[in-house]
């Protein structure tokens, strides 16, 4: 059976040690895991915002390791016919894909104009709750949008 431990310290006293310990050769309980990682917050030893600031550091620590090695890891998934499953992580891979550029066409460029102006009109008749207007140019009907919201976040600025 092969573990990897990741041990991050942040500070000198125990109880802000963070263990985790992963065998990599069975399934990882991800809920278990993350569980363990918030207990103290559950348990009422920390807030929730010092143990979300633990966590987006461990998040970006993550993310840094990854970028450094995500060439290098391409590189190794391109050796495989098939996409490989190591460590119950199935590696997929896509190719980079296109990009279109049409700053150089300007009918293109008028009538993406053309509709950021109509969004703007049936925003301002959403917000204002009105139910339609004429357009001025061709006389056609602008019906408010349709709002929905979004769940409320953090932002958050890693300094």
């Amino acid at each position: 059976m092969q573990k990897e431990i990741i041990e991050i310290f942040h500070g000198q006293e125990a109880h802000q040690r963070i263990n985790i310990d992963l065998d990599v050769s069975a399934k990882i309980d991800h809920n278990l895991i993350a569980g363990d990682l918030i207990a103290p917050l559950l348990n009422g030893y920390v807030d929730p915002l010092t143990m979300y600031s633990k966590i987006a550091h461990i998040q970006k620590i993550c993310d840094l390791a990854t970028e450094k090695i995500k060439e290098l890891a391409i590189n190794e998934r391109l050796k495989f016919e098939k996409s490989p499953t190591i460590n119950g992580i199935e590696f997929g891979y896509m190719s980079g894909k296109s990009n279109y550029d049409f700053s150089n066409s300007q009918i293109i460029i008028d009538t993406e104009n053309r509709l950021k102006s109509l969004k703007e009109v049936s925003k301002s008749l959403a917000k204002n709750s009105q139910k339609m207007m004429a357009d001025a140019e061709t006389g056609e009907m602008i019906y408010p949008a349709k709002i929905s919201f979004s769940k409320d976040s953090l932002t958050i600025k890693i300094k």
